[in-house]
């Protein structure tokens, strides 16, 4: 009875990062909408213009939310690269509890990390060469610090994803696909999602650093005129994963429906949560199977 505990908890890891990353994807499509895309769009301009108090989440909002579904997506890759390729330290290290503690650092580092730039104030500035207004920073250090934290974050997660996606990809193809002589499909989606998600870090990172060589030589211009590649770049990464995810496992869709839509659900629909940890177990025990 304890292995078949420790063994739920291993599999439906995937799950609680999966929901954790939701909520950094959600706060940001918001930031996107309420902060960028308004200001584009001109709605809402003389609320904005009255220096409403809401104005001064922006900076948390806007960086927490970027920096933490980075991490976030980080964690699901060493999540995937760990059950895939190291089958008894996933058992042991990633249960619930280190899940728990992960989506918990996934909050407090950029919350700490982005911490010094809270007290300096975004102002809502026009673009005549663009028509638009956008919100910038006054203190042109802290938006240098800015560029160049959440650039270094992306790098380095995009460098490390890089790695493990390329080992991931080499032994879901040798070690499942070949013997089991199926789900070539599910190799060519996880294939399209990892190629995504990857050029996805590394333009972010180098639109960060562009955007820091703008700050530092004092180029206003180019520093807007970003914005128009952060508004493709982000809500690609947002949308990739969940997508992806849940086109290729059948439970996670369950499970993903249960647990925002089971009031809207009709009583047939709704899945059983034991059924649910059953599928989850057969399907750890047959992937220890086939990697033994």
């Amino acid at each position: 009875m304890k292995n078949n505990k420790k063994i739920s908890c291993d599999t439906t890891s995937f799950v609680y990062h999966f929901i954790a990353n939701a909520f950094f994807d959600f706060l940001q499509v918001f930031d996107i909408i309420v902060f960028q895309k308004f200001l584009h769009w001109k709605v809402l301009i003389p609320f904005f213009l009255s220096d409403p108090w809401f104005i001064t989440l922006y900076l948390p909002i806007a960086y927490v939310s970027i920096s933490g579904s980075v991490i976030g997506l980080l964690i699901t890759v060493v999540n995937r690269y760990c059950a895939l390729c190291h089958i008894s330290f996933f058992k042991k290290f990633w249960t619930k509890s280190m899940s728990i503690k992960l989506i918990f650092l996934q909050f407090l580092l950029p919350i700490l990390a982005f911490s010094y730039s809270y007290p300096h104030r975004a102002i809502v500035v026009y673009v005549p060469s663009f028509n638009f207004y956008v919100l910038s920073l006054k203190n042109n250090l802290v938006a240098l610090m800015n560029n160049a934290l959440l650039m270094s974050i992306s790098m380095i997660a995009a460098i490390i994803t890089t790695i493990l996606n390329i080992i991931i990809l080499r032994s879901y193809k040798k070690l499942v696909v070949k013997k089991l002589g199926k789900d070539s499909s599910k190799f060519f989606s996880m294939l399209f999602y990892m190629i995504v998600t990857t050029l996805c870090l590394f333009a972010l990172a180098f639109e960060q650093l562009i955007r820091l060589w703008f700050v530092i030589v004092g180029y206003k211009e180019g520093v807007y005129f970003l914005t128009y590649a952060l508004f493709w770049i982000l809500p690609i990464l947002t949308m990739v994963q969940p997508i992806i995810t849940l086109i290729m496992s059948k439970s996670l869709r369950e499970y993903f429906l249960l647990f925002y839509f089971k009031k809207c659900l009709p009583r047939k629909k709704h899945v059983d949560q034991t059924k649910i940890t059953r599928i989850n177990e057969t399907k750890n025990q047959t992937k220890i199977q086939t990697f033994s």
